[in-house]
């Protein structure tokens, strides 16, 4: 697609108000463009397909959280978030995040593997091996049982090659 950024966004905010209670009636062509939207800008991303787990509009913490994944993807600077219990960091920036880094190439394409936006390698770090598999667990669930994943993104999601509670390979 040949749409700038901004206008892509711009879309993409009517689609997510418009049709995410009727995601089956959409065209592929509508299907595609708001797959290329979400694939671009994570906010997008939320707003569409993980809307029932985060809500929206977000809140400023996840507002922030989510700015900062997209503005500073393929960076080599890191970030702290302190935030309070329960307010959804690791649910946005493990599970959610991760989900869309292996959705999103799709309709990104990088120039080479070594592209820093690429991400091939994700690790999820946690208190416990209990938690972390419970991380997987859920992102596992966001690409192979949310209807809208399956139909924005049809080539990566679903069951990957390798698909085990403590390790994946997913298709993408």
């Amino acid at each position: 697609m040949d749409q700038p950024r901004s206008e892509a966004i711009e879309e993409a905010k009517d689609y997510t108000g418009q049709f995410i209670d009727s995601i089956e009636y959409l065209t592929p062509e509508e299907c595609a463009a708001l797959g290329y939207v979400c694939a671009h800008d994570f906010k997008a991303f939320i707003a569409a397909c993980l809307f029932d787990y985060f809500g929206y509009p977000f809140s400023t913490c996840h507002d922030f959280i989510a700015d900062l994944i997209n503005n500073q993807l393929g960076s080599n600077l890191r970030y702290v978030v302190a935030a309070p219990r329960g307010l959804g960091k690791s649910s946005l920036l493990t599970e959610a995040s991760t989900a869309w880094l292996c959705l999103r190439k799709e309709y990104v394409q990088f120039k080479n593997i070594r592209d820093p936006r690429n991400k091939n390698y994700i690790l999820i770090i946690s208190d416990t091996i209990d938690q972390a598999v419970e991380r997987l667990s859920t992102i596992k669930s966001h690409l192979d049982s949310n209807e809208i994943i399956a139909k924005l993104f049809p080539r990566s999601a679903g069951e990957g090659y390798i698909w085990k509670s403590d390790y994946i390979i997913t298709k993408s």
